[in-house]
């Protein structure tokens, strides 16, 4: 279908209104672009599948912007990228997602643990309310259990990052400890 990126599945996500226009999605070069407005009622999903295992830790990176968000009557405020894990038989099993919110490009992830039985991972993009969401660089990768700290660090980083009130910068913090954290003694990086 027009305006679908290659390797990226198009599905209808919700419908608000099945008399109302389907809202519209176009590849970006790079990226995609999906958008609705106050008479869109059927609202398209856009994913693409990988196979993973149970248990793994998936890393699933992507930036984004929105222009113009405004829930119209009877319309879903949902604006996100996610990850959701099924069965080797279609049963959704759990799903992590991000509301995007910002006007400007802004980079963001998301760290999740495959529940037990899953054998899919599906990245998905939606939008269910007027405006558009514009989304680029995204990448899913299986963390190894060696990288946990890097997982830290990476989330650290981005959740806490302004420590400036206790003159902290987490990126110091983080170096300090690196090698405690990276050494197989649980006990020296407990007290590191």
């Amino acid at each position: 279908r027009a305006g679908r990126p290659s390797g990226w599945k198009l599905s209808v996500g919700a419908t608000n209104d099945p008399q109302g226009d389907e809202s519209r999605v176009k590849a970006l070069k790079p990226g995609i672009e999906l958008s609705g407005g106050a008479t869109t009622g059927k609202w398209r999903y856009v994913s693409q599948r990988a196979p993973i295992k149970a248990g793994q830790v998936l890393r699933l990176a992507f930036e984004a912007q929105v222009r113009g968000l405004k829930q119209h009557k009877g319309q879903f405020a949902n604006c996100y990228v996610g990850v959701s894990f099924f069965s080797a038989g279609g049963q959704r099993l759990g799903q992590q997602v991000i509301q995007v919110w910002r006007p400007r490009w802004t980079p963001d992830l998301i760290h999740a643990r495959a529940p037990k039985g899953a054998a899919i991972a599906e990245v998905g993009i939606f939008l269910s309310m007027g405006g558009s969401l514009q989304v680029r660089e995204v990448s899913l990768r299986a963390r190894e259990p060696g990288e946990s700290y890097a997982v830290l660090s990476e989330e650290l980083s981005r959740y806490y990052s302004d420590g400036s009130h206790k003159e902290l910068k987490p990126e110091d913090l983080l170096a300090q400890h690196a090698a405690a954290a990276k050494s197989a003694d649980a006990a020296a990086f407990a007290k590191a």
